[in-house]
């Protein structure tokens, strides 16, 4: 599904969105996947979108078990991608 439609036909029922990326699995990083996920922030954005996104990520998509500083680093990168994202021009 494209979230953009989506969000589009129920956006005054939309209160909390869990936002990861889908590329045969879900709860992929909000870059890595199939998703338009900054297509559908910046709509959020420009909306003026005020209830929740949450990043409801697997903990292999941030490579859980590995050092702290890798994971740190997914965590920061996807929240990184989430904020240019809802940049509005």
């Amino acid at each position: 599904m494209d979230p953009v439609k989506v969000y589009s036909e129920l956006q005054d029922k939309v209160a909390h969105i869990h936002l990861s990326n889908f590329d045969g699995q879900e709860h992929q990083l909000p870059d890595n996947g199939h998703l338009q996920l900054d297509i559908f922030l910046k709509r959020l954005a420009g909306d003026h979108y005020t209830g929740f996104v949450t990043l409801e990520l697997y903990p292999e998509s941030l490579h859980a078990g590995e050092p702290d500083d890798v994971v740190l680093t997914h965590l920061r990168n996807s929240l990184e991608f989430c904020h240019q994202s809802t940049e509005v021009d």
